[in-house]
């Protein structure tokens, strides 16, 4: 499998699966030995490729983000977040200073816990309204939990019992069926 390296002055190395083709790269710090790499990557050989199957299922974002497209999906979006983040900072007990959208390559949202913002991709008025929900409570409970830590899945899990339904559909995995 090629594998891109890039030695950069930094302490840590770093393993990203890069969109839209699953281009596996490695961020490493100058002196790093390429034995340290390629034991890195047969380690997470496992990692690698089920992240990298989980991007070949995601329905193709197009070249060229249309703008009348993107207008669209910001209307949308206009019309059913507010209500939504009004519901759920209700049943979280937290409160946001502002949400916007914007264009993001990798993420669905994201939150700035400091500002108390969250920004939400305009890909996501083309998912169902579930998906949408989920991304909404996951960074409304990154307000309670900025790391994707034990606390923080156990928040999503008293909140929204069924996100990780919700996530796999929006990912385009079915859930598995018991």
């Amino acid at each position: 499998m090629p594998v891109t390296v890039v030695c950069k002055p930094i302490r840590y190395v770093y393993l990203r699966i890069m969109p839209p083709d699953g281009e596996v790269r490695v961020s490493a710090p100058f002196g790093l030995p390429d034995e340290a790499i390629r034991s890195l990557v047969a380690r997470k050989r496992g990692w690698i490729m089920h992240h990298r199957r989980r991007l070949a299922a995601r329905p193709a974002a197009p070249a060229a983000f249309d703008p009348a497209l993107l207008a669209a999906c910001r209307r949308r979006l206009l019309l059913l977040v507010p209500p939504m983040i009004k519901r759920w900072q209700r049943v979280i007990g937290v409160e946001v200073t502002a949400w916007r959208v914007r264009r993001m390559r990798t993420l669905w949202g994201s939150c700035n816990v400091h500002a108390r913002r969250i920004l939400l991709s305009p890909e996501l008025a083309r998912t169902p309204e579930r998906c949408l929900e989920y991304v909404v409570v996951h960074e409304l409970v990154h307000l309670l939990e900025p790391r994707h830590n034990d606390r923080f899945w156990a928040l999503m899990d008293r909140f929204m019992p069924d996100w990780g339904q919700r996530r796999d559909e929006l990912h385009g995995t079915p859930a598995a069926s018991t």
